[in-house]
């Protein structure tokens, strides 16, 4: 289990072409929550908006 542990983590951190894994799931995780808080704002806005 431990040595399972390691290969993941040395193939998460590994350079790939350019940028390594971890750091293109932590900016992928980063810019979906981003996202989602734009639109959950977005939508809270929208639903106070009042239609005169």
């Amino acid at each position: 289990m431990v040595t399972f542990i390691k290969k993941l983590w040395v193939t998460f951190w590994r350079p790939a072409a350019k940028i390594s894994l971890g750091v293109l799931t932590l900016g992928g995780f980063i810019s979906g929550a981003i996202f989602w808080g734009g639109l959950i704002l977005r939508s809270k806005l929208l639903i106070l908006k009042s239609f005169v």
